[in-house]
């Protein structure tokens, strides 16, 4: 299975990539939300979840949210935001504009784990 993470930092990038490696998921990766959707229309038959920030300096990971509404094969694509904002006002934002699940940074393994079962995404030790 292979992931989408759109993150503006490095470092939280490179955890994630090695995060979702242990639950056998391969992740492209993507700076902005402009190179995000780039990655994410070039690969759009391979990506099957979307875990996409929210703060980012030149468009927040809810534009993302937005602009994925508008292209059709790239709203079929589940999000999941993983981002350090924990506030209810944050989280319903995200939600209202289709996320379909809310990380709060830092997270445990088991959490992202649950997310992808919940959406039905093979995840290696979930059977």
């Amino acid at each position: 299975m292979t992931a989408l993470v759109i993150d503006d930092d490095p470092s939280m990038r490179t955890l994630l990539f090695h995060q979702m490696k242990k639950l056998g998921v391969v992740c492209l990766l993507a700076h902005s939300v402009e190179s995000g959707i780039k990655v994410a229309l070039e690969n759009i038959h391979t990506i099957r979840v979307i875990l996409l920030d929210i703060c980012m300096p030149e468009e927040s990971g809810i534009g993302f949210l937005k602009k994925r509404k508008e292209i059709e094969s790239l709203a079929l694509i589940p999000v999941i935001m993983v981002t350090c904002l924990g506030d209810k006002a944050s989280i319903i934002e995200a939600l209202k504009n289709g996320a379909e699940d809310y990380l709060i940074k830092p997270f445990h393994l088991d959490l992202m784990r649950n997310a992808l079962i919940k959406l039905g995404l093979p995840i290696e030790g979930s059977q």
